[in-house]
């Protein structure tokens, strides 16, 4: 049986949809090439990464993402977590962000109110 990765973007506009899932497919496989060779091999031979392009169709715009190449570019290149990305993840904002999102992902009630 073949397994797909389907990809669903959150909210705002997003780059064209041909541009993004390149982008999105070159920082998946990065990433799990890092784990497995055979598994990063597996999702480009089998085409099993697909992404659900909506964005478009809500905001009526594409974002450009050419700014953020460089970026992008430097994630793909680290190997580990530098210092300052340790610190980030842990400031008082994403440490309540990553609560507000458990709560939400436990109580989906709350989403509404």
């Amino acid at each position: 049986m073949r397994k797909k990765i389907l990809f669903v973007p959150g909210k705002n506009p997003k780059p064209d949809p041909e541009k993004h899932i390149n982008y999105l497919r070159r920082c998946l496989i990065e990433g799990v090439s890092r784990h497995s060779t055979q598994a990063a091999e597996e999702i480009l031979d089998q085409s099993a990464f697909e992404l659900c392009a909506w964005n478009h169709d809500f905001y009526q715009q594409h974002l450009d993402f050419s700014p953020l190449l460089g970026s992008i570019d430097d994630v793909c290149r680290k190997t580990r977590a530098e210092v300052k990305d340790k610190l980030f993840a842990t400031t008082w904002k994403i440490s309540m962000s990553r609560l507000i999102y458990k709560i939400g992902d436990q109580f989906p009630w709350l989403i509404n109110a």
